[in-house]
């Protein structure tokens, strides 16, 4: 008589098992639900727009330079500041309508970077022990943090060589303000490395 030996099946880890699903614990969620109503409230802001002189003489090579820059502050504080620039030009035919986008961009611009400080909307926030030790101007933290004339003169001319489409050169142009320099960098290696094929 013949005895077959089989080998015992191993299951698939989909068909194991799983185990039964368990609530989160209460305390969880009310340390949840704690930090939600934090949050909760009414945030009076203001937000002031004014020419962007600095950005202007930057750019003054380019013809028909419009630029705006917007300060957002709650109470006396600014709690961030963003730029929209434009050129006036045979590409941007529609003066209202492009200015609108300059001004636009300078604000959620700056609210973009509001947002990035994670803590300055909450009333019960402590200043890291870290934060007093060295001190950064905000100007300092600007240009440290924005994109630099080299970079948008260079990318602006990158813009109108490489990229055909007219509406998405408009886009790419007014994208170049709200840059970081690591993403200026990043759209410039693109932009060559497009040039190069």
């Amino acid at each position: 008589m013949n005895t077959t030996m089989y080998k015992r099946r191993v299951p698939s880890p989909f068909q194991v098992s799983k185990k039964p699903y368990t609530p989160a614990n209460v305390s969880d969620s009310d340390t949840v639900r704690d930090e939600v109503k934090k949050l909760l409230g009414t945030h009076q802001f203001t937000a002031t727009f004014e020419e962007d002189v600095q950005t202007v003489s930057a750019l003054k090579h380019i013809p028909g330079i419009v630029a705006f820059l917007c300060t957002i502050k709650k109470g006396d504080k600014i709690v961030g500041q963003g730029r929209g620039t434009t050129a006036i030009n045979q590409v941007n035919r529609f003066i209202v309508r492009t200015i609108n986008y300059a001004w636009n961009a300078s604000l959620v611009d700056a609210i973009v970077r509001s947002t990035r400080i994670l803590d300055i909307f909450r009333p019960d926030a402590v200043p890291h022990p870290w934060a007093n030790s060295q001190p950064q101007k905000q100007d300092d933290y600007a240009s440290d943090m924005s994109i630099t004339a080299k970079q948008k003169e260079l990318l602006t001319s990158l813009i109108y060589q490489h990229v055909g489409n007219e509406d998405e050169q408009e886009r790419r142009l007014q994208e170049v303000e709200s840059l970081s320099k690591d993403d200026a960098g990043e759209m410039i290696s693109n932009l060559l490395a497009v040039s190069r094929r």
